[in-house]
């Protein structure tokens, strides 16, 4: 049975329960109760139903039709899943693309049933579209019955549970629990709910595994301000990990008075409390917020921001995280020329197989931090292209490889992109469109900038050249990223998108400008950059953005005319770092030094 066809007799099923239902359509968002980026399969419903796999995207089932919402980074991707299904694609962030209450609103009759799980909505979303569709008397009810159709679904996770410990976290657990506790108590709170898996993590100094690729366990947590006592909702199956067996988890909970509940006794027990309660609206789930609303006090906690400062200990830890990680690229990237110059075949899949094995075999290596995108030439083009079995395409010469990958160490997480033309031979187009991506990347990197100062205003600095040749991308110039947790972190960002976050000195944070020449190739140079202090002079204080990574960008592919001094001077001496640093790990053999010294040469204007 072909895919299309297994993917029609779900939409199907799905229709024939709404129908018992008495509902005319189910809207299927991405997500878990957590707002969580990356997900566990339990709870992958909208992939399952529409064979869309990409990480971002809304499925909406009528009766007699289906269109499923994605934004920019998944527009080819989804476009060549859905091909087939019977269900369309709706462009977010074209001018002419509807929203979902728009398409409803056309095509239910007044008076329509739709169903959903609440449990995937941000509370501020869910009451922007329930009072859209109510302009047209369109009612939007929670309904977990829409999972019926989902034969074989996949269990909640059970993956252990373990301490991260103070050498790596640099503060206390129990020091962050009396900040945040502290802060709900100014807020008149009872109760703290820290619903953000990231978050408690955090918060706890603990990590696990439950989502693949990202260090966290599904959980809740709830910080009371009355008794000193706090409680941690995780799940705790028996036939899996149990956690009250693990005694070094339970030893360290007890020193921060944390008692150990079950997961799924979280809503049984909220919905009896008769507490105050502070949670953040934007990372606690609207049917969360259905339930606690009437006694909520304050509709932020202070964990996000928190969390996303990160102390001497964690920056400390990050650069030694980025050195190995340097050296994993370095030993890949290798291999990659050695194979080749002799001929032997190499694909997207078998390089992106050795990349991640290099990484693996590095100090404090946890696992990925994401999935590692191995993207040759038109393959490029789709933004978050995911390699398989049935799209990989050999490597040759002559063309874009761009490659985005990451590790979680236990003393960081990393995030670099480079892009590199195979063979070394590139066409003045390849130069001239690389380089544009290039000088807005060493713009970011180079500007300093009055504190208070957000990431939507940074954003143009790296958008500037390629504006000024009718080009742009569509995706985030950086975005946050935690210390041994998610690879996207809030709330600060860099985008076009103003969220009036201001940087602040210890937030790290990604500098990635790209261009996308469909059917061509992609082009994407991305480090992490930390935010630290510049001056502080009669105008005020400034700040910069230190980079972090360190490999090589590919000198065959930059147009040194297009180079100012100042820039060619910048990369001159970030390739004199690269190979000073990551030569002194250590770590790489004669062969692999030599690559690396040919590749961080001098470059003199031609």
């Amino acid at each position: 049975m072909s895919n299309t066809t297994i993917i029609k007799e779900r939409i199907n099923a799905l229709r024939g329960q709404l129908e018992k239902e008495g509902m005319a359509a189910a809207i299927i968002n991405t997500g878990d109760p957590h707002l969580s980026e990356y997900i566990a399969d339990h709870w992958k419903f909208r992939e399952w139903l529409s064979g869309f796999t990409g990480s971002a995207g809304t499925l909406v089932v009528g009766l007699d039709w289906a269109g499923l919402w994605t934004d920019s980074r998944y527009h080819l991707q989804a476009a060549q899943q859905l091909e087939g299904t019977g269900i369309d694609l709706y462009k977010e962030g074209l001018t002419n693309t509807p929203d979902i209450a728009t398409v409803l609103c056309e095509k239910l009759t007044r008076n329509s049933k739709v169903a959903t799980d609440a449990q995937l909505f941000p509370v501020k979303a869910f009451a922007s579209l329930t009072e859209k569709l109510r302009t047209k008397d369109i009612s939007l009810f929670h309904n977990s019955n829409i999972y019926m159709v989902w034969g074989n679904r996949p269990p909640l996770p059970n993956n252990p549970i373990f301490v991260h410990e103070l050498k790596y976290a640099g503060e206390s657990a129990s020091e962050k629990i009396a900040k945040i506790r502290s802060f709900a108590k100014s807020k008149g709170a009872t109760v703290c709910l820290i619903s953000g898996l990231d978050e408690i993590a955090w918060v706890l100094n603990l990590r696990g595994s439950d989502i693949s690729y990202n260090p966290v366990f599904y959980a809740y947590l709830t910080i009371y301000t009355n008794n000193g006592r706090a409680y941690l909702y995780a799940n705790n199956d028996e036939t899996g990990r149990n956690l009250l067996s693990n005694t070094v988890l339970i030893d360290h909970l007890a020193e921060c008075n944390v008692d150990l509940k079950d997961y799924s006794s979280f809503i049984d027990d909220i919905n009896a409390s008769k507490q105050k309660w502070c949670y953040n609206m934007e990372h606690t789930n609207a049917f969360v917020d259905m339930l606690l609303c009437t006694s909520r006090v304050a509709d932020t906690t202070p964990a996000m921001q928190l969390k996303a400062i990160k102390n001497d200990i964690q920056i400390e830890g990050l650069r030694q995280a980025q050195l190995v990680d340097g050296v994993a690229l370095t030993q890949a990237f290798c291999w990659l020329d050695k194979q080749m110059e002799r001929g032997d075949k190499v694909t997207e899949l078998s390089f992106a197989n050795h990349l991640d094995h290099c990484r693996e075999q590095q100090k404090d290596y946890f696992s990925l931090s994401f999935n590692t995108i191995s993207a040759f030439a038109h393959h490029g083009a789709i933004v978050h292209y995911g390699v398989t079995p049935e799209t990989d395409i050999p490597l040759e010469k002559g063309n874009f490889l761009l490659v985005d990958s990451g590790g979680n160490y236990l003393n960081g997480t990393t995030d670099i992109t480079r892009t590199v033309c195979l063979g070394g031979s590139t066409t003045a187009q390849q130069r001239h469109d690389y380089t544009l991506v290039l000088k807005g990347h060493i713009a970011l990197a180079t500007t300093p900038f009055p504190e208070n100062t957000s990431g939507a205003q940074l954003d143009t600095l790296a958008r500037q050249f390629l504006w000024k040749d009718a080009k742009n991308y569509g995706h985030g110039t950086g975005h946050g990223i935690g210390h041994f947790l998610c690879v996207h972190e809030g709330p600060h960002r860099i985008s076009i998108l103003n969220n009036n976050v201001p940087l602040q000195p210890g937030m790290l944070i990604s500098n990635e400008p790209g261009l996308y020449i469909e059917g061509q190739y992609g082009i994407r140079l991305e480090n992490m950059v930390c935010v630290k202090g510049y001056c502080d002079n009669a105008f005020g204080k400034f700040l910069e953005l230190e980079t972090m990574s360190f490999f090589p960008f590919d000198s065959n592919a930059i147009d040194t005319a297009m180079l100012t001094d100042e820039e060619l001077n910048w990369l001159n001496v970030y390739h004199e770092t690269t190979y000073k640093l990551l030569s002194g790990t250590g770590l790489l053999n004669a062969e692999e030094l030599e690559w690396l010294k040919n590749k961080t040469h001098q470059i003199i204007r031609q």
